[in-house]
């Protein structure tokens, strides 16, 4: 069965604010579907990202996403990243600057696994 995934957020910390003034940051999703294998290690597949939505902390994004659902299995596994399209780099000294995130760009505590 094909299921298609629209996304939104809403009021999603802005991650540029502080480093460039008067900016917003530019938020999208990537979608990865997450399996476990009878030797009890996950497979991650990439189902798709989203488009950028530049200057928008409550975006909602218009490309949806569509994923093959198998009728046999009770769940799918869905892990949705939110993250800044935006990143920033010393030029000075070469090395980035962290956000909070697990990732450079990855919006603080929004990484969710959807079951």
């Amino acid at each position: 069965m094909r299921v298609q995934i629209h996304l939104r957020a809403e009021k999603l910390t802005n991650l540029a604010h502080g480093k460039w003034r008067g900016k917003r940051s530019s938020p999208y999703c990537k979608v990865v579907s997450v399996s476990q294998q009878s030797n009890n290690e996950n497979t991650a597949v990439v189902i798709g990202q989203t488009e950028v939505c530049h200057g928008n902390t409550s975006p909602q994004f218009s490309r949806s996403l569509i994923l093959e659902h198998d009728e046999e299995e009770a769940w799918t596994h869905l892990r949705i990243t939110i993250r800044d399209c935006r990143r920033i780099t010393s030029e000075k000294k070469g090395q980035q600057y962290s956000r909070g995130g697990k990732n450079d760009d990855d919006y603080d505590g929004l990484s969710q696994r959807v079951a």
